[in-house]
């Protein structure tokens, strides 16, 4: 009888260590929490996105800074996932809204200027029919006083003041990346056009100047006191150029070229 029920033990003892066993180490497409930690961890290949307190841990983790939960939570929580990137970033969007840290950076509009050539300023001359949005099209005129002809029947020309744009307007108001940003592989690329803009182009290009990605997006956010947002998210293989430059060029205006850093 006591050899019966030592028999029974053993066996007992096997199943459970070969049950553990498998258990530990198949791949099972799930979030695991890591107990010492309190994070989730990847296991296997998810179909959905990580528990929400996954993305707060981590991002808590890496000092509430959005940059660097992006480079240390996104390979961690996401791989390559797109679908999951995108609602990590949403998740970090919106903790770092709750934070002192600003949400996006402030806009800038700096376009292209042709080389040798300087910038023009940050927002589109106004023609003779333009006029800035709430100024009721009501335009100031500079009148040129009369000059009487000379001897020799020639009128002398008087030089009138140089025109500002004073009715400039924006097409573009560009949010991220912020100039001179340290980007790190995904990174978000977003902003607001105006209603009227079918379609926006953002380029990133090399120190050299060469097109690394380049991708045509079409702004399908709801419109607000008319601006629509935009919003795409890239991932790229760094390695081989450190400096470089992310352009968006909205259709039928100005390219907005940001200079960035890629780690």
């Amino acid at each position: 009888m006591k050899t019966f029920l030592t028999a029974v033990v053993i066996i007992a003892l096997i199943g459970g260590g070969v049950f553990a066993f498998l258990r530990l180490t198949s791949v099972e497409d799930t979030w695991i929490q890591d107990k010492a930690t309190g994070a989730w961890v990847r296991h296997g290949n998810p179909a959905g996105p990580a528990p929400r307190t996954a993305a707060a841990d981590c991002y808590a983790r890496a000092g509430s800074l959005f940059d660097r939960a992006v480079a240390v939570c996104a390979p961690q929580l996401c791989a390559r996932d797109e679908v999951c990137i995108n609602d990590l970033l949403d998740t970090f969007e919106s903790l770092r809204g709750t934070a002192a840290e600003p949400l996006v950076a402030p806009p800038v509009a700096i376009p292209v200027a042709p080389q040798g050539e300087s910038a023009p300023p940050p927002f589109a001359p106004a023609t003779s029919t333009d006029t800035a949005p709430g100024a009721g099209g009501e335009e100031e005129t500079a009148e040129t006083p009369s000059v009487p002809a000379s001897a020799e029947g020639e009128t002398e020309a008087v030089s009138a003041p140089a025109a500002t744009p004073a009715t400039a307007y924006e097409i573009i108001r560009l949010q991220a990346p912020a100039l001179n940003a340290a980007l790190t592989s995904p990174f978000q690329v977003q902003g607001d056009v105006r209603d009227a803009v079918a379609s926006v182009v953002v380029r990133v290009k090399g120190g050299n100047g060469s097109t690394l990605i380049e991708e045509t997006l079409t702004p399908r956010g709801a419109s607000v006191d008319g601006w629509r947002p935009f919003k795409i998210t890239l991932a790229y293989d760094f390695d081989h150029t450190k400096d470089g430059t992310v352009e968006v060029q909205p259709a039928g205006g100005d390219a907005v070229s940001v200079p960035v850093e890629f780690r």
